[in-house]
């Protein structure tokens, strides 16, 4: 069954935050484009793949635990209106 019949070709982006190493990633990746190749009757090419795992934000600037407290209060106070 061929439903992409009529396209000639197609771009695809993925672009995903999961809990997953990036090898694992890149697997699921190419396995789905596997079967995709069988399962719509199409052929693939992968042109670029990049699976990574960001690094911790380092923020420039921290609140103290005070001012956490008292927005977290006013946040509170907002919702009970």
């Amino acid at each position: 069954m061929k439903i992409f019949r009529n396209v000639r070709e197609l771009s695809l982006m993925i672009n995903a935050r999961i809990h997953a190493s990036p090898q694992a990633l890149t697997q699921v990746t190419q396995d789905s484009l596997a079967a995709s190749e069988i399962d719509f009757g199409v052929k693939t090419k992968v042109q670029h793949l990049e699976s990574f795992s960001p690094l911790p934000p380092k923020p420039r600037y921290r609140m103290s635990e005070k001012n956490t407290l008292r927005l977290a209060g006013a946040a509170t106070e907002v919702r009970r209106f």
